[in-house]
């Protein structure tokens, strides 16, 4: 039995009104008695994702891709309000304009396939997983607290992203 929560399982299913669900209820099998010093148990949660200020926030306004936020690293391409942001991540090394695959890209963004190398969705599913990185790491009230700032946003859409901190 794993002791930690792993990346791919943070969300498991998010119910329309933009809640968290873990699948999976409690039982006497989640708790691990091999340490004898304290139990180790599993937690599910429901956690309330923000629509305007964080979901919002990401996929619909520009502001994220200031060089403040994500914006040394990443590049909001095309945007759409039902898919939120074509990203393009490369950390500065073509021009604007010249992203390769940009035509592939935004056909298999435009149709849901996959993206090419390089190539990400900001939408709503990883708007979720971000703001559920940011529980995980600094607990339920991280985005009114000291880390709902620029640093914090950063580092929350680079896990949810790579599941770890690529860049900063």
């Amino acid at each position: 039995m794993s002791n930690t929560l792993q990346p791919e399982s943070i969300l498991q299913e998010v119910s329309p009104n933009g809640t968290f669900e873990e699948v999976s209820p409690f039982d006497s099998d989640d708790i691990d008695d091999s340490n004898e010093e304290f139990h180790i148990a599993s937690l599910t949660m429901e956690v309330k994702v923000p629509k305007e200020d964080w979901i919002n926030f990401l996929t619909r306004y520009n502001d994220v891709f200031g060089k403040n936020y994500i914006g040394y690293w990443a590049r909001g391409i095309k945007r759409n309000n039902d898919l939120g942001w074509l990203l393009w991540v490369d950390d500065e090394k073509h021009d604007f304009g010249e992203e390769p695959d940009l035509e592939k890209a935004t056909q298999a963004w435009e149709a849901k396939t996959e993206l090419p190398p390089n190539w990400h969705r900001l939408d709503q599913e990883l708007a979720i997983r971000a703001y559920l990185a940011g529980v995980k790491r600094w607990g339920e009230d991280w985005f009114d607290g000291d880390h709902g700032d620029a640093l914090g946003y950063d580092v929350v859409i680079q896990l949810a992203l790579f599941g770890e901190v690529r860049y900063g």
